[in-house]
């Protein structure tokens, strides 16, 4: 599955991410657990390109807020949501899920939408169930 699993469509995803270890966000200490981060895949490369970039990411060049995150971490999976994306489309999964979940880090990953942090902690949490049926799940743990 993984990545040949994805194609080059438009999409919203969520990455399922381990973190092992605390990371301080500015005034924000991230503890370890397990955690989402919300993001949009409208460029050339679509769902595929931008999930699997994120999920081979080993903390080199940081091109986004995650980057940083992810080089101090590991990604399990990532939830897939085709034909979905946008600024628009983005922040309302952000306002939904920040009712549901306790925010990562504040203002991680949302300067493009405003809004909500889109890093949230989910140990525990049945992220299908929160996610819905649309959602589909890709399993990385293999990429790295």
């Amino acid at each position: 599955m993984g990545c040949k699993s994805l194609g080059p469509s438009k999409g919203l995803y969520v990455l399922v991410i381990s973190l092992e270890e605390p990371i301080d966000f500015g005034a924000k200490r991230v503890k370890p657990g397990i955690y989402l981060y919300l993001g949009s895949a409208g460029g050339p490369g679509g769902l595929r390109g931008r999930v699997c970039r994120h999920a081979r990411h080993s903390g080199g060049a940081r091109k986004w807020h995650v980057d940083r995150l992810l080089g101090a971490s590991r990604v399990r999976g990532a939830y897939v949501l085709e034909g979905v994306h946008g600024v628009r489309e983005e922040r309302l999964w952000a306002e939904a899920l920040s009712l549901l979940l306790e925010e990562g880090a504040e203002d991680f990953g949302n300067t493009d939408t405003g809004g909500p942090s889109h890093l949230f902690r989910a140990d525990g949490a049945d992220v299908s169930a929160l996610l819905g049926p649309r959602w589909r799940y890709v399993d990385l743990t293999r990429l790295r």
